[in-house]
């Protein structure tokens, strides 16, 4: 029930950030206004920065994407920040990591065939035959990486208590031990949600970073068959003149006195 709950909570603060973005930075961007406030300023260097880190990233491919990205990397890390305010992170299921994964898996062959075309798409992706089985390797790691991680940290959290329900009750444990006992959990529990944050954080960009990674890879020249055909018409032209320049070249070597007898013919007349 916690982890419904935190799904939408999750999903609800994602939502608040998306319309924020578009109501304090694109919507100004579009109409040529500057910021008006720190918090439009914060959330303008927040955006900006996200996008030119995917620039870097994808290589400029697919900025189409970039919306669903920025949504996707937000999403799961806001996600992660569940437990702070009481709830659990979805990510502790695979019910939710694997959807998100599935996506991505997805959006590689759907690229791949709109920008390539079927035909090229399969040689290029099935060039090695060990490909039909390792196809299906981003799906897998993805969604038990983040699903695994998420569930550590929360196993994690909880073992401070676990160890001192365990030993309140031995010999050895001093009254003084048991009443610093609780500020001691508390301690450790604060120090590790610090930490765990800064892993979901990891997580959450690792995630974002090999879809991009897995689109890029398997995009094409256009989504355009026409672009596509033209550029594959002029490739093949420059691949056949530089042929014919190197077969020209390599006659030229091994006959010299054939082409010096011509030159000697054609100034003489």
């Amino acid at each position: 029930m916690t982890q419904l709950l935190g799904l939408v909570v999750s999903t609800m603060l994602t939502i608040i950030l998306i319309l924020s973005i578009y109501i304090f930075v694109l919507r100004p961007q579009r109409a040529g206004a500057g910021p008006r406030s720190k918090l439009a300023a914060f959330l303008e260097m927040y955006y900006e920065g996200f996008i030119n880190m995917l620039d870097g990233l994808s290589g400029g491919k697919n900025k189409w994407a970039y919306a669903y990205l920025f949504v996707l990397f937000n999403f799961i890390f806001i996600n992660c920040l569940m437990p702070w305010i009481g709830f659990e992170s979805a990510a502790t299921s695979i019910m939710f990591t694997f959807p998100l994964a599935l996506i991505t898996f997805i959006g590689i062959y759907v690229i791949g065939i709109g920008t390539m075309g079927l035909v090229q798409f399969c040689r290029h992706k099935y060039a090695n035959p060990m490909e039909l089985v390792l196809q299906f390797a981003p799906l897998i790691s993805m969604s038990i990486r983040l699903f695994a991680a998420t569930l550590a940290g929360a196993i994690i959290g909880n073992v401070p208590f676990i160890i001192a329900q365990g030993i309140v009750g031995d010999e050895w444990v001093t009254e003084q031990w048991v009443l610093w006992m609780p500020a001691i959990q508390m301690l450790v529990m604060w120090v590790w949600k610090i930490a765990d944050t800064m892993l979901s954080l990891i997580q959450s960009f690792v995630f974002m970073t090999l879809t991009v990674i897995f689109w890029s890879m398997d995009t094409g020249p256009s989504w355009s068959k026409t672009v596509r055909t033209s550029q594959a018409d002029s490739k093949y032209r420059a691949m056949a003149r530089e042929k014919f320049e190197t077969e020209e070249t390599s006659v030229k070597l091994y006959h010299p006195y054939k082409f010096n007898e011509e030159e000697e013919v054609d100034n003489g007349n």
